[in-house]
Order: structure tokens, then sequence, then C-alpha cells
């Protein structure tokens, strides 16, 4: 739950104990006498004041003595939550509902720990299990509408923010969570005037609540950047011996808007989008520049221009764009292409349409399909691409995909089997920097293929704040 309520629910909890122990203390093992009621008071005001840590130690000493103190045991899991320790916090809501299965700040614990994690399926659960133990409960109804601003279902979000403020126009916390949607829907006005209403309601709020683990990335993203990426690799051919050693991309981008990102890039990859090229093994550099910018959340639209000079000192000018559309529970739709009009009267153009469909809480299949003309008559290619993409907890991610697909090319006048098939790998290397390998295998009918293995490395340069 969002610190300010956890601070008010703890302190409470505190107050809850030490009127029970005034009175004499009807459960000697869930309260610990005169030392466990200070350490609970304690606790409260270190929480207040951001000292987690100092307040976990606390609830530490406490259960030690006394394991079945649930007062003690909930807010333990509350600030295990705040400090990033999941699936400790679960241990420590589980354990309470094992004693009472209704216990509602439980199901509220376990729905924001699953929910600040990226598990927004599992957070829900827990909510909607909150609602139906007390239908209509302030802090489950606020719950679900964070897991949908948070998935990036902004529209969800601003009507269960205004459904709750409907019933408790006073929640500070809804407020905020609606102010921060009403930003993400590019309605600053509106935002503006969220934000001004949480500090007349709560004037000694320091923030606006947030998935805890998403704080540094979305610090990152949201504020300029630079970054700088550089692949290199080898490439054998079939039909030669030996093969090439070289770079293969460069990028330099930078983020001078919390939605925009634009970029300089240099592409020498060797690929069998023009089979020619690789019987031929030559290398084109093509340079882009160019940028995208993710506008209300729901949409990302790319554009970027391209010069390169091919064999026989063909120039040739390259557009590419591609449009994604996001829509609830990180399915996505995709299409885009890129047109290229050569100095020789000829012009190339390739088109995709893809989808994005989310398989459990980390996996993702995307399949595309991919459709290209040479401008000669008759010579085209197609692709029907399978990849997917598994996200580790430790923030490795693991790829791969297989493509079929024909080429039918005018110099042999006839078409071709096309096969490529892909693994990648991404490790990033604290914040500011990740690596990326990959291997690739790509054959058009007998004779033509290329083998790639390449390594990668970016590097994210903090820019002003």
């Amino acid at each position: 739950m969002p610190l300010n309520s956890i601070c008010r629910t703890i302190a409470f909890s505190a107050l809850c104990v030490s009127v029970a122990w005034a009175r004499g203390g009807e459960n000697p093992r869930q309260l610990s006498g005169e030392s466990a009621v200070l350490l609970m008071q304690d606790a409260a005001r270190l929480i207040a004041s951001g000292s987690l840590g100092a307040a976990e130690a606390s609830y530490n000493t406490i259960l030690q003595g006394h394991p079945d103190n649930t007062e003690a045991r909930l807010a333990r899991g509350h600030v295990r939550a705040w400090q990033h320790k999941y699936e400790e916090a679960r241990d420590d809501f589980l354990a309470v509902l094992r004693l009472d299965p209704n216990n509602l700040s439980a199901l509220d614990g376990l729905g924001y720990s699953f929910a600040w994690a990226g598990a927004y399926d599992e957070g829900e659960k827990w909510f909607r299990r909150a609602l139906g133990t007390a239908p209509g409960q302030i802090e489950a109804t606020r719950g679900l509408a964070y897991v949908a601003l948070w998935r990036g279902d902004v529209r969800e979000a601003i009507r269960r923010f205004e459904g709750l403020l409907a019933q408790a126009p006073s929640d500070a916390d809804a407020v905020a969570g609606l102010g921060q949607a009403y930003l993400a829907a590019d309605r600053k006005r509106e935002a503006r005037e969220a934000f001004q209403r949480v500090q007349q309601l709560d004037p000694g709020r320091r923030g606006v609540p947030r998935p805890p683990q998403q704080t540094a990335e979305a610090g990152r993203l949201t504020s300029p950047v630079l970054e700088l990426t550089a692949w290199g690799g080898h490439t054998w051919f079939n039909n030669q011996s030996g093969g090439d050693t070289g770079l293969r991309f460069a990028e330099l981008a930078a983020w001078p808007a919390r939605n925009l990102r634009v970029w300089f890039q240099l592409d020498n990859g060797l690929s069998l989008d023009n089979v020619a090229l690789v019987q031929a093994n030559r290398q084109v550099r093509t340079y882009y520049a160019g940028g995208l910018v993710n506008w209300r959340q729901h949409y990302t639209t790319r554009l970027d221009a391209g010069w390169r000079e091919l064999p026989g000192k063909i120039e040739q000018k390259i557009v590419r764009a591609e449009q994604v559309v996001f829509f609830q529970r990180a399915y996505t739709f995709k299409v885009g292409g890129w047109a290229g009009p050569r100095s020789d009267g000829r012009i190339e153009w390739v088109t995709h349409t893809g989808i994005g469909v989310p398989l459990g809480k980390r996996f993702r299949l995307e399949p595309t399909f991919f459709y290209s003309r040479s401008g000669l008559p008759g010579e085209k290619q197609w692709r029907q691409l399978l990849s997917g993409e598994y996200a580790f907890k430790n923030r490795w991610r693991l790829g791969g995909g297989l493509a079929v697909g024909r080429a039918m090319t005018v110099s042999s006048n006839a078409s071709c089997g096309l096969w490529d098939r892909f693994v990648n790998v991404s490790v990033p290397i604290g914040d500011p920097s990740q690596v990326q390998f990959i291997f690739r295998r790509e054959t058009a009918g007998r004779s033509n293929g290329i083998t790639v293995i390449g390594f990668g490395y970016t590097l994210y340069l903090p820019g002003r704040r």
C-alpha cells in the first residue's frame, strides 16, 4: 500500500497494542509487554521518517520472541515490500492469512507486493479477494486503480480513480493516482489540479506512490539521457572461404523529453534481405537519423531516414516508419516498413505486420510477417517470423526466433526457400549499461547462407535532471 497509508495503519496498530497492554493484555503471546509496545511505537516513528531498515529490525526483535504477533508481522510485511523484499513480504502476509484468512491488511499487502514486482494479474487477484471479503473497501479499490495505471491501461485507471473519489473524495492517495493517470493521458491541466488538491489534503506528502522497482528505471527513461550502443561481430559465408569481422552497428541516442527518443545510426549488418549482396560478399554501410515518440500511453510512432551507396555507385535513400499500438494486458499490434528509391530508378520496399502476445508473466511471443519487392519485375521475398523473449527476475533477457519464407530472384529466374533462426541474450551490468549477444543462421536455397555471431554493448549516460 502507499507509504502514507502504511504509516497510518502501523501507527494505529501500535496504538491498539498500547491500549490492549494498558488493559492487561488478553493474549500474552501476541502482546510482548511494555518493551514490545515501545518497539512498535518506535518502529512507527522510524517508518514515518523513512528509516525502513531500522523499523524492520524492530519488528524482527518482537517476532523473535512472539512469532504470533499479528500486528508486528503485518507491519513488517509492509515495510519489507517497500524495501523491494517482495518474497519475504509475501511470507509475512501469508503467515497472517493462515491465522486469519480474511485479514484485509494482509490481502491488500499481497496485492501491492505482487503489483510492485510487475505481477499485475496476481496483484489484481488479491485485491479482488479483499473486495470479496469486504465489498467497497477503499484500500483494495485504490489498489485496483493503481494496477490499471502501472499496467498502462490509463483509461481504466482514470475510471477507477474517479469512481473511488466519488466514494471517498478526500482520499489523497486516490487523488495522487488520478493525477498520475491524467498526466499519462496528456491531460496536463487536470493533472496539475489533482496534484494541487493532494497538497491541500496532505500538506506533508513527499511524493506520489509508484511501484518501487520501477522508480530507478522510470527516472532514467523519463529524464533526458544519452545512450551509446556498439555492435561488433563475425560473419561466415557458405559459398566462400573465410568471413568478415568488423563493426556491425553503432548508435548515439538521446531522450530530449520523457516521451521522445532521437538517434543517429551506422548500420553495417550483413543479412539475406538482399541475397545479391551476400553472394558478392559486399558490405553496404547505411546512415540513419530518426526518432520515436510515445504518445497517450497507447501509441509509439517511429520515423527515420537513411542513405547508402550500393555497388556500382548507386545511391539509395531510405525512409522507415513503424506504428505500435498498445492494448490492455500488454498486447500489441505493429505495422511498418521502409522504402528506398535508388538513383538507377528502382524503388525497393519492405512492409511488416506483427502482434505481441504475453504468455504468462515473463514470456512474450510475437509473430510477424514480412513482404518485400526489389523494384525489378517479379523479384520479391516474403518471410513469416515467430519470435519470443523471456524476462528473468534479475533483468536478464533471453530471446530467439525462427523465420521461413521464399525469395524470387531475376538473376536465377527461380525461387528459393529462406530459413532464419537466431538466439539473443541481454545482460544488465548495474544500472548504467548492458551487454548483448546474438547468434544467427540464415540460408537461401542450398548454396547461399550466412552465420553471424555478434556482441553488443550499451552505455546509458545520465543527462540533466
